[in-house]
């Protein structure tokens, strides 16, 4: 007889959602990055450094210390809040307060979809 035992525990499935726990107030929309160890199964979560690589966008607001959903996953296009003025077909990094800006130094993170307009921009994850 054969024994078959599981090499890996998929922990999170690509491209979709995942909870974690806020160590800062965190507004929706903003990219956050894993920033302490956390208990699984739930990361901890601040907002993500300028130029930084996010684990993902805040799907909603989150007090510090209180869970948070966070949307990731290439190819996934998210309405986002920007201070930045973006063009359509920008390529993006996180920017200042983890909102999306143009990159220029940082690790491209998003595609912008259209030019920003009244705050937001939509963008899709790369």
């Amino acid at each position: 007889m054969f024994s078959f035992k599981a090499l890996l525990d998929e922990l999170f499935a690509p491209g979709t959602a995942i909870t974690g726990t806020a160590a800062q107030d965190i507004n929706l929309g903003q990219f956050v990055a894993v920033s302490t160890n956390g208990t699984q199964p739930n990361p901890t979560v601040s907002v993500a450094p300028a130029g930084s690589y996010p684990l993902g966008l805040a799907q909603d607001a989150a007090e510090a210390g209180s869970k948070i959903t966070v949307q990731r996953g290439n190819a996934r296009c998210f309405r986002v809040p920007t201070n930045a003025t973006i063009t359509a077909g920008a390529l993006l990094q996180v920017g200042a307060n983890g909102q999306p800006e143009p990159a220029t130094d940082g690790r491209v993170i998003a595609q912008a979809l259209f030019n920003s307009a009244d705050g937001h921009i939509d963008l899709t994850l790369i």
